[in-house]
């Protein structure tokens, strides 16, 4: 699912002229899409934070921001402990990236959106990591709060595409040269 995000976030950032670069000291926007399925995917983010701030530093211009579970879930203490923070965006507002760069670049406190409601608009990838293989949502979110599962709380309750909308989706990839598609969905 966080790859998919990514290619949904990458996606929004070229439909506004931004471009993908190799070396991401050098970005005008730069976003970790996290998770807080388990404890190390948390650590490492934390520590990468902590080493941006030194590029941060060096570049103040640059919009930082924490996009996923994990922003979803540690907003507050995201902004405290790491006050160069520009952004943070939750799970269900990914459309709204723009929005909170332009507010950002606006203001000089940091733009955040972990709203549960889901944004109007489902956000589907038009820039894909792969030209062999895609991701396709079929559902976001989950009803189960399994003991040991953040997934509830941070993506929200379970939610379903249409199936006219997953079949047209798919087409369109076929259609394109794709020639493996992988449903997104949570567990059963």
């Amino acid at each position: 699912m966080n790859k998919c995000d990514s290619e949904v976030l990458a996606s929004i950032l070229e439909e506004h002229g931004y471009s993908h670069i190799e070396e991401f000291q050098d970005a005008d926007v730069l976003l970790l899409n996290t998770c807080s399925v388990r404890d190390t995917a948390e650590r490492k983010v934390l520590g990468r934070l902590e080493r941006l701030r030194q590029v941060k530093e060096k570049r103040p211009d640059m919009i930082l921001g924490v996009c996923g579970c994990m922003a979803q879930s540690w907003e507050n203490e995201l902004v405290k402990k790491f006050p160069y923070i520009d952004l943070i965006l939750g799970t269900n507002r990914l459309p709204e990236l723009p929005n909170l760069i332009l507010k950002r670049q606006q203001s000089s406190c940091p733009a955040v959106d972990v709203l549960e409601t889901p944004h109007n608009e489902e956000p589907i990838p038009k820039a894909r990591e792969s030209s062999v293989t895609a991701w396709v949502t079929i559902m976001h979110g989950c009803n189960n709060f399994c003991s040991y599962c953040i997934v509830p709380y941070v993506r929200g309750r379970e939610r379903s595409r249409s199936s006219d909308s997953i079949l047209q989706e798919i087409r369109s990839l076929g259609e394109s040269g794709y020639k493996e598609v992988t449903l997104l969905g949570p567990e059963r």
